[in-house]
């Protein structure tokens, strides 16, 4: 068994880095000139624009949206690199502690809260930059596994009730 939890390790950490890998190669293509523009905003704003519809705001807002994404995406390979931990525990005998159960809530949340944040960012950014909307992937595969992690965590917290009974008993 701790041969097959130590592949699953590896695994989980080429994930992890597949996942760091493909971020830094988002950021790195992201144009962080674009900044520099924000700088004098103020002076070429148009003041007889609207400032929700003007071009300084959007491109400000295709900006913040597209940080907040990268954020998420970091905050999701966090969630994914939890999983170490509970191998870790799984490998030193405690497959119904504290830790993992708190351990599958803390992942189940990162997943949730990774895909309903995506889904509104996209949402907002194909306002922004006029394109169409698709609910993606991440959402119907991690809203599912993130309250399937959440139904786990019950499942192991009542295990762990019914192990500690066990044991009082003679």
């Amino acid at each position: 068994m701790k041969d097959n939890l130590t592949i699953l390790s590896y695994l989980i950490w080429g994930v992890v880095l597949l996942g760091v890998g493909a971020l830094l190669n988002d950021i790195r293509d992201f144009d962080t000139n674009q900044f520099k523009n924000f700088i004098s905003w103020a002076k070429t704003a148009d003041k007889n624009e609207h400032w929700w519809t003007s071009k300084n705001a959007i491109e400000w807002s295709y900006y913040a949206i597209s940080m907040a994404l990268y954020f998420f995406k970091g905050y999701l390979i966090y969630g994914v690199f939890k999983f170490t931990a509970i191998i870790d525990n799984v490998k030193n005998g405690d497959y119904f502690s504290d830790n993992n159960i708190t351990l599958f809530k803390k992942i189940g949340s990162i997943f949730i809260t990774y895909a309903v944040n995506v889904f509104i960012l996209k949402a907002i950014l194909s306002y922004v930059a006029v394109s169409r909307f698709k609910v993606g992937d991440e959402f119907m595969i991690l809203v599912p596994a993130g309250v399937g992690l959440y139904v786990l965590a019950s499942i192991f917290k009542r295990a762990k009730e019914l192990k500690e009974e066990n044991e009082l008993t003679i």
